[in-house]
């Protein structure tokens, strides 16, 4: 984008943007161009059609982002022969608050590098929200279990 001073008068300056896009301006006489057209191939004249819901429910969001939520629930986690169905964790908790969402978070990381002091402190503190629900914290409990028992089966 370039921008070019167009005059100084008093203190005040006028600047041109001229970076290269089409858009001519409305008072230029040129008449606007329809995309509808474009948008909608089949000549109908009909609008677009709405995009398709997403997941059913409420979902949490970050409190000054409500465009922010957090990812989808990935595969399991095998860890020294045990299997970590963290993804019932992530499920559960899509609809609880944001702030149980992030203690959840780093869940994974903690798994990744079989931290297990951190998986379980994670855990306790996204069962200790107050927005979450007995069927939530159901889920947690059976994650923090299979952590457990992972954390017992690891060679000394």
């Amino acid at each position: 984008m370039k921008l070019v001073a167009l005059a100084m008068m008093g203190g005040l300056s006028a600047l041109l943007c001229l970076c290269g896009c089409k858009k001519k301006s409305p008072d230029t006489g040129t008449p606007a161009v329809d995309n509808t057209a474009a948008a909608n191939p089949s000549g109908d004249g009909s609008k677009p059609s709405a995009p398709a819901p997403s997941a059913p429910g409420p979902v949490a969001t970050a409190p000054y982002n409500p465009k922010l939520k957090p990812p989808p629930p990935g595969p399991p986690v095998v860890i020294n022969g045990v299997t970590i169905n963290v993804q019932n964790a992530e499920r559960a908790l899509a609809t609880a608050s944001w702030d149980a969402n992030v203690a959840l978070g780093d869940l994974r990381t903690a798994l990744r590098y079989e931290d297990f002091r951190t998986a379980l402190g994670n855990l306790q503190k996204a069962a200790s929200d107050p927005s979450v629900n007995e069927d939530q914290k159901n889920a947690l409990a059976q994650v923090m279990q299979e952590i457990k028992q992972a954390a017992a089966a690891q060679r000394r």
